[in-house]
């Protein structure tokens, strides 16, 4: 075979090669913009879940305190306050949460801490677990105990990266977040794009 066929035959090799990864870049490209366009659109429908749970039981809780209100004597300051509480608490604590990791949070500002008062997710020995006001710990509940209501992508109290929605509950004084983690919302879509990588390749 002379020189002038081998060298055409590596120009086609070479010109081969060339676009079978130019096609593959494209369908991990294609792939990738797909997944990333599902994540925001799933991201986004996660967030309206959360906030309607937020109000929804933000909105019981305060029917419970106007009730509780209205039942104890006026003689007994607190003592509505502290009914309804131990109510909400002792329902939180009973509810099992939503999905691997989502959860509800009540919580009441002490002084410079954030003391949470329900523990779906932890055991009783983490009962009375306090956050520092000024940390970066906790910002959707600090929102909350601020009076604010949305949704926001921070760190929880335990420092995990979670999507939140908050709320704040006036009529006791307390903040109310449903929150879930990050991770959990982003893993089945991580698979999605390891497999489509593997299947462009």
């Amino acid at each position: 075979m002379s020189k002038p066929e081998i060298s055409a035959r590596q120009k086609d090799k070479s010109r081969l090669l060339l676009l079978v990864g130019v096609m593959a870049l494209v369908a991990v490209a294609v792939a990738g913009v797909s997944i990333l366009t599902l994540y925001r659109a799933s991201l986004d429908a996660e967030k309206a879940r959360l906030v309607g749970m937020a109000q929804a039981q933000a909105g019981i809780l305060a029917a419970m305190a106007r009730y509780d209100e209205m039942l104890i004597a006026s003689g007994h300051p607190g003592a509505a306050r502290e009914a309804s509480m131990a109510q909400a608490i002792d329902a939180f604590e009973r509810y099992e949460g939503f999905g691997e990791s989502g959860e509800f949070m009540l919580a009441e500002r002490k002084g410079a801490e954030i003391l949470f008062l329900s523990s779906q997710r932890r055991s009783g020995s983490d009962a009375d677990l306090m956050a520092p006001w000024s940390s970066e710990l906790a910002e959707p509940m600090r929102r909350a105990l601020n009076g604010q209501s949305g949704t926001v992508l921070a760190h929880d109290y335990a420092g995990v990266w979670v999507l939140a929605a908050y709320t704040p509950v006036a009529e006791l004084n307390l903040g109310l977040v449903a929150k879930i983690d990050v991770a959990e919302l982003r893993q089945p879509f991580v698979e999605a794009a390891i497999l489509s990588a593997f299947g462009g390749a």
